[in-house]
């Protein structure tokens, strides 16, 4: 027997369910809203954390920079200052060793005094050079000049050096290498004169070898230092370019900063080139550089000739009048020594306002400015 169904009872059963869906839908969306919100609270205080991180990374860089700009203009002070009272070392050494009265013991006396002035500049020079790379001061210089007359000067250079050891020195390349290119020659000077002096100084007996090789796929020159001296440990080969770190040998020989390889190395990727080592302990090491060049067809200036010594100034005509503008003593002095037995009219000035002064009063046809004054320097006198 079938039976009509009641559609007010349907109607009230549909309304029943959909509260119920509702009131469940509406717990759903308030139960992941809260647990939404409690996420979003937890992720605001995870950016909160990092955004702090991130400000103490930032002062801490900026701090780092500071300090190292810091460390870097007071290397370069201190090493003007330590440079200046050397400066008088050296030049009055020399004006003292070209007296003729000198006893054979004094000439020996003095020849210490220069070699120990001169060590003590180039270490000084390495540690301004390294404090300007740091500080971003160091600038590339590229010119045209003669390759083959460079790799000339390093052979008589180090000539007397290997003869003194009983080393070979060797400097090879081929007709391949150009002999005119563009780089920067001082900066590849010094490169090559420290690692041969370096190789030189860890090598007891065999020979030292310089070789020179063109990329053919680039114009790349690839140089190699290779010596059979006593090599270096695997586990300090990682540290080796570090500023002011010596491996084991070095530590040995008593000279020298540690700087001299990170120098070169530095001086390398400024150039756009890259520096590698391999050695063998008791075998010998080899430093391998790539430098990027230029090839051109001839350069910038001729060979330097041999230097003559001045005697005085060519007779009939008027003595040149030269200002002396320095504020230590000693430099005054010394450049007096230097030039008024040359003939040269000389007068002083002790720092920048002097010299402007003079300059008024006097005329001189050269002006000899330091550049670091009291009162007014160099740079606002010039």
């Amino acid at each position: 027997m079938k039976c009509k169904s009641d559609p007010s009872s349907d109607h009230q059963h549909i309304q029943s369910l959909r509260r119920s869906l509702n009131h469940h839908i509406e717990k759903r969306v308030k139960e992941r809203t809260i647990e939404l919100e409690r996420q979003n609270q937890k992720l605001t205080q995870e950016i909160k954390k990092y955004q702090t991180l991130a400000a103490k990374l930032r002062n801490a860089k900026d701090a780092a920079e500071s300090a190292n700009r810091t460390k870097s203009e007071f290397l370069a002070n201190i090493s003007h200052e330590l440079r200046t009272p050397l400066n008088a070392i050296l030049g009055f050494t020399q004006l003292l060793y070209n007296r003729e009265k000198l006893t054979l013991q004094q000439r020996d006396y003095l020849s210490i005094i220069n070699q120990s002035s001169e060590h003590l500049l180039a270490l000084i020079n390495d540690i301004l050079c390294l404090s300007k790379i740091e500080a971003g001061c160091m600038t590339i210089n590229d010119k045209n000049f003669d390759l083959y007359h460079l790799l000339d000067t390093l052979r008589q250079m180090f000539h007397l050096k290997t003869k003194d050891k009983g080393l070979k020195l060797l400097i090879q390349w081929t007709d391949a290498i150009p002999q005119y290119i563009q780089t920067d020659e001082n900066k590849l000077r010094q490169i090559l004169i420290n690692l041969l002096d370096n190789a030189i100084k860890f090598t007891p007996q065999g020979q030292v070898t310089l070789t020179l090789e063109k990329s053919p796929h680039s114009p790349t020159l690839l140089f190699s230092i290779r010596d059979t001296g006593f090599g270096i440990a695997p586990e300090e080969l990682d540290r080796l370019f570090d500023p002011f770190r010596q491996t084991q040998t070095g530590k040995n020989t008593p000279s020298g900063t540690g700087l001299g390889l990170a120098i070169s190395r530095r001086f390398v990727q400024l150039m756009g080139g890259e520096m590698t080592v391999q050695s063998v302990v008791n075998q010998g090491t080899t430093f391998t550089f790539s430098l990027p060049i230029q090839v051109v067809p001839s350069c910038d200036d001729s060979p330097p000739v041999s230097p003559k010594r001045v005697i005085g100034i060519i007779d009939n005509q008027p003595p040149p009048r030269i200002l002396i503008a320095d504020d230590s003593p000693s430099n005054r002095q010394l450049l007096m020594q230097l030039l008024t037995p040359i003939g040269f009219e000389i007068q002083v000035a002790e720092n920048g306002q002097q010299a402007v002064a003079a300059w008024e009063r006097w005329q001189p046809h050269l002006i000899w400015m330091d550049m670091r004054m009291p009162v007014m320097d160099g740079y606002e006198a010039t």
